[in-house]
């Protein structure tokens, strides 16, 4: 899996056209790109990806078999 710079990671994420820190929503939107990015690379670890949906999108996934079910198919049950 190929890392990204912060430059690219602030493209991706949207995060250079919020000053500051950015809101709850950009960082939960943040979080699900970079899962449905990572989702089929090679040693795209779904524990972690899980815990961070969990931490950032607590309101739409805060079940764990909801969040596994997005994490590894993209899909929400």
């Amino acid at each position: 899996m190929e890392q990204l710079n912060v430059c690219e990671l602030n493209l991706v994420s949207g995060g250079e056209f919020i000053p500051g820190w950015p809101t709850p929503d950009m960082l939960c939107l943040d979080v699900k790109l970079m899962i449905s990015a990572g989702r089929a690379e090679p040693g795209f670890d779904v524990s972690s990806a899980v815990d961070a949906l969990m931490k950032y999108c607590s309101g739409d996934f805060f079940d764990l078999n909801t969040a596994h079910e997005f994490t590894t198919t993209g899909g929400i049950p």
